[in-house]
């Protein structure tokens, strides 16, 4: 959660420009309010289920689930889909808690970036090598 209030307060970008002497800073970087913001979380484990909760009831934002392993879930305000691919398109933020396997190697890849809604933010709170960091950094 630190990371997505950090991301839509712009907070990286305040503090770098206060430090180095731009105080206008302050005003230039205005963030945006969490609530009705559209969060697609990838993985329902323990601290995907945690991650639904602080969304519902302190940010009141949209949530859509994905884990392939759930079927069906009770949490409040929270759709479960079946299939990934659409979730991409209209997120604000996408997170990811899930376990690295073979299978999820690169489970964030270039085709994916191209689905996601600019500007969006992914946030990887699990391992590594479920992002293409390549594709990542390459320009859409």
């Amino acid at each position: 959660m630190g990371m997505i209030l950090a991301l839509s307060h712009q907070m990286i970008h305040r503090d770098k420009e206060i430090r180095i002497g731009h105080f206008a800073a302050r005003h230039a970087y205005i963030g945006s309010e969490m609530a009705d913001k559209t969060i697609r979380i990838i993985g329902l484990g323990r601290i995907g289920q945690l991650i639904v909760q602080k969304c519902v009831y302190s940010f009141n934002m949209n949530i859509l689930v994905y884990d392939p392993y759930v079927k069906e879930t009770e949490l409040d305000q929270t759709k479960l889909v079946q299939s990934v691919d659409g979730i991409y398109k209209h997120a604000d933020f996408i997170t990811l808690y899930l376990p690295y396997i073979l299978n999820l190697h690169h489970f964030i890849n270039e085709a994916v970036f191209k689905k996601m809604k600019q500007p969006a933010y992914i946030i990887n709170c699990t391992r590594g090598g479920l992002i293409d960091v390549v594709a990542l950094n390459k320009p859409l």
